[in-house]
Protein backbone atom coordinates (compact mmCIF):
# COMPACT_ATOMS: atom_id res chain seq x y z
CA UNK A 1 0.00 0.00 0.00
CA UNK A 2 2.84 2.65 0.86
CA UNK A 3 4.77 2.05 -2.05
CA UNK A 4 1.61 2.36 -4.50
CA UNK A 5 0.96 5.55 -2.56
CA UNK A 6 4.55 6.46 -3.12
CA UNK A 7 4.19 5.77 -6.90
CA UNK A 8 0.75 7.42 -7.07
CA UNK A 9 2.78 10.20 -5.90
CA UNK A 10 5.39 10.31 -8.30
CA UNK A 11 3.38 10.06 -11.18
CA UNK A 12 0.44 13.08 -9.84
CA UNK A 13 4.08 15.00 -9.34
CA UNK A 14 4.76 14.44 -12.95
CA UNK A 15 1.19 15.07 -13.89
CA UNK A 16 1.08 18.80 -12.27
CA UNK A 17 4.48 19.94 -13.19
CA UNK A 18 3.83 19.10 -16.73
CA UNK A 19 0.22 20.57 -16.67
CA UNK A 20 1.74 23.70 -15.05
CA UNK A 21 4.52 24.55 -17.71
CA UNK A 22 2.22 23.89 -21.13
CA UNK A 23 -0.50 26.24 -19.33
CA UNK A 24 2.71 28.54 -19.39
CA UNK A 25 3.45 27.70 -23.07
CA UNK A 26 0.11 28.73 -24.05
CA UNK A 27 -0.70 31.72 -22.16
CA UNK A 28 2.78 33.30 -23.05
CA UNK A 29 3.12 35.90 -26.10
CA UNK A 30 3.86 34.05 -29.37
CA UNK A 31 1.83 31.19 -28.51
CA UNK A 32 0.30 31.56 -32.48
CA UNK A 33 2.72 29.31 -33.78
CA UNK A 34 3.96 26.45 -35.96
CA UNK A 35 4.42 22.95 -34.27
CA UNK A 36 8.54 23.59 -35.11
CA UNK A 37 9.06 27.05 -34.13
CA UNK A 38 6.35 27.69 -31.00
CA UNK A 39 7.61 30.01 -28.20
CA UNK A 40 9.79 32.31 -30.60
CA UNK A 41 8.37 35.88 -30.57
CA UNK A 42 7.21 35.29 -34.52
CA UNK A 43 3.82 34.52 -35.29
CA UNK A 44 3.74 32.37 -38.10
CA UNK A 45 0.59 31.36 -38.74
CA UNK A 46 0.16 32.91 -42.07
CA UNK A 47 2.77 31.53 -43.90
CA UNK A 48 2.35 28.40 -46.12
CA UNK A 49 2.23 25.02 -44.21
CA UNK A 50 2.14 26.25 -40.75
CA UNK A 51 0.01 24.90 -38.23
CA UNK A 52 -1.37 26.79 -35.30
CA UNK A 53 -3.25 24.85 -32.58
CA UNK A 54 -6.62 25.79 -32.07
CA UNK A 55 -6.83 24.96 -28.06
CA UNK A 56 -4.96 24.07 -25.35
CA UNK A 57 -5.72 20.55 -25.40
CA UNK A 58 -4.79 20.02 -28.85
CA UNK A 59 -1.43 21.67 -27.82
CA UNK A 60 -0.72 19.32 -24.83
CA UNK A 61 -1.46 16.15 -26.63
CA UNK A 62 1.39 17.39 -29.73
CA UNK A 63 3.62 18.86 -27.08
CA UNK A 64 2.89 14.73 -25.25
CA UNK A 65 4.02 13.30 -28.60
CA UNK A 66 6.83 15.30 -28.54
CA UNK A 67 8.39 14.25 -25.14
CA UNK A 68 7.19 10.73 -26.23
CA UNK A 69 9.32 10.59 -29.22
CA UNK A 70 12.32 12.45 -28.03
CA UNK A 71 12.02 15.86 -29.19
CA UNK A 72 10.29 18.63 -26.96
CA UNK A 73 10.48 21.20 -29.58
CA UNK A 74 12.67 23.46 -30.57
CA UNK A 75 15.34 25.67 -28.76
CA UNK A 76 14.56 29.84 -29.36
CA UNK A 77 18.23 30.62 -28.55
CA UNK A 78 19.61 27.83 -30.27
CA UNK A 79 17.65 26.94 -32.76
CA UNK A 80 18.30 23.22 -32.82
CA UNK A 81 16.04 20.90 -30.80
CA UNK A 82 15.81 20.49 -27.64
CA UNK A 83 16.61 17.08 -27.17
CA UNK A 84 19.99 17.41 -29.09
CA UNK A 85 20.97 20.51 -26.76
CA UNK A 86 20.14 17.82 -23.84
CA UNK A 87 21.70 14.70 -24.98
CA UNK A 88 24.97 17.34 -26.12
CA UNK A 89 25.21 18.47 -22.55
CA UNK A 90 24.39 15.81 -20.64
CA UNK A 91 27.38 14.36 -20.40
CA UNK A 92 29.39 17.21 -18.50
CA UNK A 93 26.75 17.06 -15.79
CA UNK A 94 26.81 13.67 -15.21
CA UNK A 95 30.63 13.58 -14.75
CA UNK A 96 30.64 16.34 -12.57
CA UNK A 97 27.81 15.07 -10.77
CA UNK A 98 28.84 11.59 -9.87
CA UNK A 99 32.19 13.16 -8.84
CA UNK A 100 30.95 15.67 -6.67
CA UNK A 101 28.32 13.13 -5.17
CA UNK A 102 30.74 10.65 -4.41
CA UNK A 103 33.30 12.99 -3.00
CA UNK A 104 30.66 14.61 -0.83
CA UNK A 105 29.62 11.22 0.43
CA UNK A 106 32.67 9.87 0.96
CA UNK A 107 33.50 13.02 2.82
CA UNK A 108 30.09 12.56 5.23
CA UNK A 109 30.73 8.66 5.49
CA UNK A 110 34.37 9.50 6.96
CA UNK A 111 33.51 12.12 9.02
CA UNK A 112 30.83 10.10 10.58
CA UNK A 113 32.94 7.02 11.41
CA UNK A 114 35.64 9.26 13.00
CA UNK A 115 33.33 11.12 15.04
CA UNK A 116 32.19 7.32 16.26
CA UNK A 117 36.07 7.33 17.94
CA UNK A 118 36.68 10.79 18.43
CA UNK A 119 33.67 12.95 18.67
CA UNK A 120 35.69 16.09 18.57
CA UNK A 121 35.85 15.30 15.44
CA UNK A 122 32.26 15.40 14.41
CA UNK A 123 31.71 18.68 16.34
CA UNK A 124 34.52 20.05 14.49
CA UNK A 125 32.40 18.71 11.08
CA UNK A 126 29.36 20.14 11.78
CA UNK A 127 31.23 23.13 12.55
CA UNK A 128 32.90 23.81 9.21
CA UNK A 129 29.67 22.59 7.89
CA UNK A 130 27.48 25.06 9.15
CA UNK A 131 30.22 28.02 8.05
CA UNK A 132 29.81 26.44 4.33
CA UNK A 133 26.26 26.86 4.62
CA UNK A 134 26.26 30.30 5.77
CA UNK A 135 28.08 31.03 2.72
CA UNK A 136 26.39 31.45 -0.77
CA UNK A 137 27.74 28.62 -2.92
CA UNK A 138 28.22 30.92 -5.61
CA UNK A 139 31.13 32.63 -3.30
CA UNK A 140 32.61 29.15 -2.15
CA UNK A 141 32.64 28.22 -6.40
CA UNK A 142 34.46 31.12 -7.04
CA UNK A 143 36.36 30.81 -4.33
CA UNK A 144 37.71 27.71 -5.15
CA UNK A 145 37.93 28.48 -8.95
CA UNK A 146 40.55 30.95 -8.37
CA UNK A 147 42.45 28.55 -6.37
CA UNK A 148 42.36 26.41 -9.46
CA UNK A 149 39.82 23.67 -8.03
CA UNK A 150 38.15 20.92 -10.10
CA UNK A 151 34.71 22.50 -10.78
CA UNK A 152 33.04 18.87 -8.88
CA UNK A 153 35.06 19.53 -6.25
CA UNK A 154 33.16 22.66 -5.62
CA UNK A 155 30.09 21.07 -5.85
CA UNK A 156 31.12 18.33 -3.40
CA UNK A 157 32.06 21.25 -0.91
CA UNK A 158 28.90 22.98 -1.15
CA UNK A 159 26.46 19.17 -0.65
CA UNK A 160 28.35 17.35 1.14
CA UNK A 161 27.30 19.49 4.83
CA UNK A 162 23.88 18.44 4.39
CA UNK A 163 24.80 15.41 3.52
CA UNK A 164 26.67 14.85 6.58
CA UNK A 165 24.24 16.26 9.02
CA UNK A 166 21.71 13.70 7.79
CA UNK A 167 23.84 10.72 8.15
CA UNK A 168 25.10 12.22 12.04
CA UNK A 169 21.37 12.34 12.55
CA UNK A 170 21.02 9.02 11.38
CA UNK A 171 23.97 7.60 13.44
CA UNK A 172 22.81 9.35 16.86
CA UNK A 173 19.32 7.47 16.27
CA UNK A 174 20.91 4.65 15.74
CA UNK A 175 22.98 5.27 18.78
CA UNK A 176 20.42 5.54 21.46
CA UNK A 177 18.42 2.15 19.89
CA UNK A 178 18.08 -0.95 23.10
CA UNK A 179 20.09 -3.62 21.12
CA UNK A 180 23.41 -0.83 20.59
CA UNK A 181 22.82 -0.02 24.01
CA UNK A 182 23.00 -3.98 25.39
CA UNK A 183 26.14 -4.05 23.13
CA UNK A 184 27.99 -1.47 24.86
CA UNK A 185 26.95 -3.11 28.53
CA UNK A 186 28.42 -6.17 27.00
CA UNK A 187 31.69 -4.11 26.58
CA UNK A 188 31.89 -5.04 22.61
CA UNK A 189 34.44 -3.19 20.97
CA UNK A 190 33.84 0.06 18.71
CA UNK A 191 34.81 -1.23 15.39
CA UNK A 192 31.88 -4.24 16.10
CA UNK A 193 30.09 -1.67 17.41
CA UNK A 194 29.77 0.26 14.65
CA UNK A 195 29.76 -2.33 11.90
CA UNK A 196 27.52 -4.80 13.47
CA UNK A 197 25.27 -2.61 15.61
CA UNK A 198 24.98 0.65 13.72
CA UNK A 199 26.10 0.53 10.08
CA UNK A 200 24.38 -2.48 8.79
CA UNK A 201 21.06 -2.68 10.33
CA UNK A 202 20.87 1.16 8.73
CA UNK A 203 21.42 -0.02 5.04
CA UNK A 204 18.38 0.14 3.82
CA UNK A 205 18.16 4.08 4.91
CA UNK A 206 21.89 5.23 3.98
CA UNK A 207 20.38 3.93 0.55
CA UNK A 208 17.33 6.39 1.29
CA UNK A 209 20.04 9.24 2.23
CA UNK A 210 21.93 8.59 -1.13
CA UNK A 211 18.62 8.98 -2.74
CA UNK A 212 17.14 12.10 -1.12
CA UNK A 213 20.91 14.08 -1.28
CA UNK A 214 20.45 13.58 -5.63
CA UNK A 215 18.51 16.44 -5.32
CA UNK A 216 21.10 18.82 -3.86
CA UNK A 217 23.65 17.87 -6.27
CA UNK A 218 21.02 19.34 -8.77
CA UNK A 219 20.42 22.21 -7.29
CA UNK A 220 24.10 22.98 -7.02
CA UNK A 221 25.02 22.31 -10.34
CA UNK A 222 23.78 25.70 -11.65
CA UNK A 223 25.98 28.03 -9.95
CA UNK A 224 28.81 25.74 -10.34
CA UNK A 225 28.56 25.22 -13.89
CA UNK A 226 27.45 28.76 -14.80
CA UNK A 227 30.77 30.19 -12.45
CA UNK A 228 33.19 27.95 -13.87
CA UNK A 229 31.77 27.84 -17.67
CA UNK A 230 31.05 24.20 -17.78
CA UNK A 231 28.89 23.49 -20.65
CA UNK A 232 25.96 21.33 -18.93
CA UNK A 233 22.65 21.18 -18.29
CA UNK A 234 23.54 23.80 -14.90
CA UNK A 235 24.24 26.13 -17.41
CA UNK A 236 21.53 25.44 -20.18
CA UNK A 237 19.04 25.98 -17.75
CA UNK A 238 20.34 29.60 -16.67
CA UNK A 239 20.79 30.27 -20.35
CA UNK A 240 17.40 29.00 -21.11
CA UNK A 241 15.54 31.66 -18.32
CA UNK A 242 18.55 34.59 -19.20
CA UNK A 243 17.04 34.41 -22.61
CA UNK A 244 12.99 33.33 -21.99
CA UNK A 245 13.51 30.47 -23.85
CA UNK A 246 10.38 28.62 -22.88
CA UNK A 247 10.74 25.36 -24.79
CA UNK A 248 14.23 24.50 -23.56
CA UNK A 249 13.59 25.66 -19.92
CA UNK A 250 10.25 23.62 -19.60
CA UNK A 251 12.02 20.30 -21.12
CA UNK A 252 14.51 20.85 -18.29
CA UNK A 253 12.26 21.58 -15.53
CA UNK A 254 10.20 18.48 -16.49
CA UNK A 255 13.81 16.57 -16.21
CA UNK A 256 14.88 18.36 -13.24
CA UNK A 257 11.29 17.02 -11.58
CA UNK A 258 11.28 13.17 -12.87
CA UNK A 259 14.64 12.96 -11.64
CA UNK A 260 13.89 14.64 -8.26
CA UNK A 261 10.69 12.92 -7.98
CA UNK A 262 12.20 9.43 -8.86
CA UNK A 263 14.84 9.78 -6.19
CA UNK A 264 12.29 10.35 -3.66
CA UNK A 265 10.83 7.35 -4.81
CA UNK A 266 13.35 5.38 -3.86
CA UNK A 267 14.04 6.69 -0.84
CA UNK A 268 10.25 5.99 0.28
CA UNK A 269 10.71 2.29 -1.26
CA UNK A 270 14.08 2.45 1.23
CA UNK A 271 12.00 3.42 4.55
CA UNK A 272 13.16 6.87 4.90
CA UNK A 273 11.01 8.80 6.69
CA UNK A 274 11.10 12.02 5.22
CA UNK A 275 10.10 14.64 7.04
Amino acid sequence: MRLALSCSRFFLTLATAYVLLTALLWYAPGRDLDESLWGTAQTLANEPGARTFSSYFEFTRWYASELVHGRGGTSIQFGVPVSELIAERASTTLTNAWRGFAAAWVMALTAGVAAHFWPGIGRLALGAGSVVLSLPAAFVVVALALNGVAPWVGLAVCVWPKTYAYWQTLLQMARKRAHVLALLAQGAGPWRLQWHAIWLPNTRQLFGLLAVSVPLVLGALIPVEVLCDQHGLGQLAWRAVAGRDLPLLTALTLLFTAVTSGMSLLAETAGLEAK
